[in-house]
């Protein structure tokens, strides 16, 4: 069915036009040179002006309060310049200003519209608020309260409207961004964000004020003298009761201190990740120098042992003197394979290279041998060297191995005690596991020195300081054969009064 004679077709920009007169609400829409383009019946209601008297005339001049001007100037210049429309499309508050010089409080919309092209920034006005007085009213009691509050508080705090802007700003948050209050006042608190954090930071509150949730977050404040401060930032939405968004509250508090001690820690922890790295480079080339150095070391060794022992073969025919040397050479030299082999032992240790030949192994026996074979030492060193074993069932082990664990221990404490002193070693099973202690009182090790007790070629100080003969190899040998088995090795020392070594070897089942 068509229109009547009467009616008349609007279509595009009357259409718009038309549907603004027609609005019930006050409905304003402005060029982008701020000039009225409509002004409807119902906002010459409101604002007790002609639509003539408007029209084509400064909407700031005629319409808004003169304190209020900067607010629509910068969104629709930062709308124009980024199209960034968060400032639009929801409730806001503020005062207008009427024909009469009142300045009703209303609640309004705008909304950025393009109308055949031009773009217009349209205002619709929901109403006068109840309760609202042409006179600006004193500060409520509440309000009184709130401000008391915000500067006795020890963060900074910011009221903002829908857009982002202070309505209001405690001294603390003046202070984290260099600005006096009525600098502060009125600007978006998101300028004050440092540039590499106000973008994930403004995406993340878009979602959460939408949400009507809270964000938090971690970011930086740049200050008016170009300073940085970490700040913990709390933004949470204030609604009316009826649910639509009216301003937000933010908190700010001061974590430059924490974010700069993470910083540090995470800059030492990095330093240290690659000094580590360094050393492991370093241990992997020492090792493999050493690896081919004894290599090279053990045929020589090897002959000039050989060799020695064929002339000691014909001792009989040698001055006696040529003996002597020929003994001495061949002692050295002996001590000095035998450290060549256990280099390249440990090595293989290092590499997994070692297999244990397992074997049901009676711990007290392999006990009793080990002393039996150090006996001689100790009897040369004046140490008295005693044996405790006890009963326990048999456990899965290289018996050979085994007795290289506790001989290198039982030498150890013979070669570090005092002439007249006592080593005990025992052996006894406590339901779940072997324990074999060897016991010395000898000159201990400095506590400082523990940790390091078994790392290749560590000697203790005192050791060295007391020219105690060694090669800090058979340690660290006893302690990789020990954990092959499964076990570990305790030690308690005190310097000056002796050491206990304590191999514990649990049952294989």
């Amino acid at each position: 069915m068509g229109p009547s004679n009467n009616e008349t077709v609007y279509t595009g920009a009357a259409l718009a036009v038309a549907l603004l007169a027609a609005d019930p609400l006050p409905v304003i829409a402005v060029d982008e040179a701020g000039l009225v383009r409509e002004f409807n019946h119902a906002a010459e209601q409101l604002y007790r002006m002609r639509s003539s008297q408007v029209v084509g005339q400064s909407a700031l001049k005629l319409l808004v309060p003169a304190r209020n001007h900067h607010l629509f100037r910068e969104a629709m210049a930062t709308y124009r310049a980024t199209g960034d429309d968060s400032a639009f499309g929801s409730r806001l508050r503020m005062k207008i200003r009427r024909a009469d010089g009142s300045e009703p409080l209303v609640e309004f919309t705008p909304l950025p519209v393009r109308v055949a092209g031009e773009l217009l920034f349209v205002t619709y006005v929901h109403g006068v608020l109840a309760g609202n007085s042409d006179r600006q009213p004193e500060p409520a009691e509440s309000d009184v309260r709130f401000g008391l509050v915000a500067e006795l508080a020890p963060v900074g705090i910011v009221l903002a409207d829908i857009g982002g802007r202070c309505t209001y700003v405690n001294s603390r948050w003046c202070k984290l961004i260099g600005l006096p209050a009525a600098e502060a006042l009125h600007r978006q608190w998101l300028d004050a964000v440092h540039p590499e954090d106000v973008t994930s930071l403004r995406a993340r509150l878009a979602t959460v004020m939408a949400s009507g949730q809270e964000l938090r977050a971690d970011c930086r404040l740049t200050s008016s003298d170009g300073s940085e401060t970490w700040v913990h930032v709390v933004v949470r939405p204030i609604r009316s009761p009826d649910g639509s968004y009216l301003d937000q509250m933010a908190a700010f508090t001061n974590v430059d201190a924490r974010k700069r001690a993470e910083a540090d820690r995470e800059a030492a922890h990095l330093w240290l990740a690659e000094q580590n790295s360094k050393l492991r480079d370093i241990d992997a080339a020492k090792t493999a120098f050493l690896g081919t150095v004894s290599h090279e070391l053990r045929s020589p060794l090897t002959s000039i042992v050989s060799f020695t022992q064929l002339l000691l073969d014909d001792a009989a025919t040698l001055p006696p003197d040529a003996v002597e040397y020929l003994g001495i050479i061949e002692r050295n030299a002996e001590r000095l394979l035998r450290m060549v082999n256990d280099l390249l032992y440990l090595d293989r240790l290092a590499e997994g290279a070692v297999s244990l030949e397992l074997a049901p192994v009676s711990v007290p026996e392999v006990a009793a041998d080990s002393v039996l074979a150090e006996s001689p030492a100790a009897q040369s060193a004046k140490v008295r060297l005693e044996l405790h074993g006890g009963d326990g069932p048999k456990i899965e082990a290289d018996k050979v191995r085994l007795h290289q664990v506790l001989d290198n221990l039982i030498s150890n404490a013979v070669k570090f005690s005092e002439p007249g002193s006592r080593v005990d070693v025992a052996a006894c099973w406590d339901g779940s596991e072997w324990l074999v202690s060897v016991r010395d009182q000898g000159i201990g090790i400095p506590a400082g020195e523990l940790r390091q007790l078994f790392g290749r070629f560590f000697r203790a100080s005192n050791a060295v300081t007391r020219q105690v003969p060694g090669s800090g190899i058979g340690l660290a040998t006893a302690k990789a054969l020990t954990e092959l088995h499964g076990g570990h090795i305790d030690v308690a020392s005190a310097e000056g009064e002796g050491t206990t070594m304590t191999v514990h070897l649990p049952a294989r089942r």
